[in-house]
């Protein structure tokens, strides 16, 4: 009979290990959830926060961009001197803005940040020569008739100044 008790005894025991076993489990399991999310509220508040900041970013960036561009209205002057290798050409801003994609748009639209030369004008290392063809097409949105020498030579500046649209009138022209 005492090893009968003694063998229920370690029966009650084992059975109260694993009763508090179980417990300790399911406290640890509830207090790992309570911690998870105590962690996942963190995230979301820190997660808001950060959008917010962005935001505030994406506006302080917009009302910068609309600044810079009222700044460039009155940094550069409304008439402009352009020395093409060596050679001076005057035309308006307004003129040279009409193709914003272009070398000029970005030139005089603000992307780029320029400073005239100490006479005022602005140098492009380029071929004047042919020059006249793109102001011309610049005031007139028209290019005057010109031979098969020259149409190639303006094909390759109205490239070099991204004017796509002067680069289909010459090909139409051909």
């Amino acid at each position: 009979r005492e090893t009968m008790d003694q063998g229920s005894s370690a029966s009650l025991d084992l059975h109260q290990i694993l009763a508090q076993a179980q417990q300790a489990f399911n406290q640890y399991v509830a207090d790992a959830q309570k911690h998870l999310l105590l962690v996942q509220q963190v995230a979301t508040q820190a997660l808001s926060a950060l959008h917010q900041e962005q935001e505030k970013v994406k506006k302080m960036e917009q009302e910068y961009q609309n600044t810079h561009k009222l700044l460039q209205q009155y940094h550069y002057p409304k008439h402009v001197t352009l020395n093409v290798g060596g050679k001076p050409f005057s035309t308006s801003r307004t003129n040279l803005q009409k193709y914003p994609s272009s070398f000029f748009g970005r030139m005089f639209g603000g992307e780029w940040s320029l400073q005239p030369d100490s006479n005022g004008s602005y140098f492009i290392d380029r071929d004047p020569r042919y020059f006249h063809h793109i102001i011309q097409f610049l005031r007139e949105g028209t290019i005057e008739v010109i031979n098969e020498e020259e149409l190639d030579k303006v094909k390759k500046e109205a490239e070099f100044y991204g004017l796509e649209e002067l680069s289909r009138t010459l090909c139409q022209d051909e």
